[in-house]
């Protein structure tokens, strides 16, 4: 199993970014790290990363690309991107959070 740099960068790089802008919707390092979940989510998503550079696959079928379907990749891109901070984000500002009973305060 051959490891190239390039997939190497791509794994590390994404867990990094996608973990950074958690990070960053939190409002910092130490209000992200504050919560034990957090961090373990955080900690976890490394393993899981590690873990997948020694997965050897691919999803290739063997048949051509459409090309004409390339405008998924912009849109999927923006939707990862909202998925990685706007829920840090919403649930710092204690707005569209899951309160699990209606009738105690979550934010009290």
């Amino acid at each position: 199993m051959v490891m190239t740099l390039v997939r190497v960068t791509l794994v590390l790089g994404g867990t990094a970014a996608y973990v950074g802008l958690a990070i960053l919707g939190w409002g910092g390092w130490p209000a992200f790290f504050s919560h034990p979940a957090r961090g373990a989510r955080a900690v976890a998503l490394a393993v899981l990363a590690g873990i997948s550079l020694c997965a050897d696959g691919n999803l290739r079928p063997g048949l051509r690309e459409d090309r004409g379907n390339r405008w998924v990749i912009g849109a999927l891109a923006l939707l990862g991107l909202l998925a990685a901070s706007l829920p840090a984000y919403t649930d710092r500002k204690a707005y569209w959070g899951f309160c699990p009973t209606p009738l105690m305060s979550c934010w009290a």
